[in-house]
């Protein structure tokens, strides 16, 4: 019964971060907030906090365990780096001398990549595989 509710906590939690998240999304599409620097770093931040959301009762559960963990650093680097890299595209764009043929503000690519990054960030802390050593 414990563990009904504390996922049913955790599933209104991202139901209303989502909403208002959203609600503000689409404000900034009709051009209430798209001028302001907070507004552009909320764009950046909002889909990698909904990844984090979508990992975290699983690693709630892990950490219960109370095992010795490690950061998986291959994963992260093979699929969370470049999951980061195309979430900031848009903005990197902007930055780098070359233009992006993808890099427009109406693609949901960098959306689904910031929520994969945020889902990798606290997938990559594992349980730690070490070997015992057997004595004979």
């Amino acid at each position: 019964m414990r563990r009904f509710f504390s996922y049913l906590i955790l599933t209104l939690l991202m139901i209303v971060f989502s909403y208002y998240g959203f609600k503000l999304t689409e404000e900034q599409n009709f051009g209430v907030a798209a001028s302001t620097k907070a507004a552009a770093i909320f764009t950046v931040i909002f889909p990698i906090v909904i990844g984090l959301l979508l990992r975290l009762p699983e690693l709630l559960l892990e950490m219960k365990k109370k095992k010795v963990r490690t950061y998986d650093w291959i994963k992260f680097s093979a699929v969370g780096v470049p999951a980061l890299l195309i979430s900031q595209m848009y903005y990197l764009s902007r930055v780098l001398p070359y233009e992006m043929a993808v890099a427009n503000e109406y693609t949901s690519l960098p959306v689904i990549a910031g929520v994969v990054f945020g889902y990798v960030l606290l997938d990559s802390l594992t349980l730690s595989q070490k070997k015992k050593t057997v004595i004979r």
